[in-house]
């Protein structure tokens, strides 16, 4: 199966693979060669792609993923690979999300907005 990572950027990963993981709003999914097609809303996370070459991991800010037709699309606000990733940044960034959290009080949009903060903070500093 193809799977494609893409940002509003740039397109991050394209290759064979088969199967991945990913991080869905009700928990981690996978998707297999010759899986039903769905769509999925994604949270912060790490997505794993099985490769011939290994497990490829990719800490993406929310999205969707679509799977079906032989190929799952990762459409994510946000992509790093393990080899990008700048611990000292997403170390920052977990603080600053948790000051934000906070000092959200009871405003949704802020815990929101930090909540997603963190999540990708996290992903970055798990791979």
């Amino acid at each position: 199966m193809k799977i494609s990572i893409v940002t509003p950027e740039r397109l991050v990963y394209e290759g064979d693979a088969s199967g991945m993981y990913a991080p869905g709003w009700n928990g981690e999914f996978g998707a297999l060669e010759g899986h039903v097609g769905y769509l999925a809303a994604l949270r912060g996370g790490v997505v794993k792609v099985l490769a011939d070459g290994g497990e490829k991991r990719f800490a993406v800010g929310r999205g969707f993923a679509e799977v079906g037709g032989g190929r799952v699309t990762v459409l994510v606000d946000a992509c790093v690979t393990a080899e990008k990733v700048d611990k000292n940044a997403a170390t920052a960034d977990l603080n600053g999300a948790a000051a934000e959290l906070a000092a959200a009080g009871g405003s949704e949009a802020a815990i929101d907005r930090a909540d997603e903060r963190r999540e990708f903070a996290s992903a970055r500093l798990a791979l």
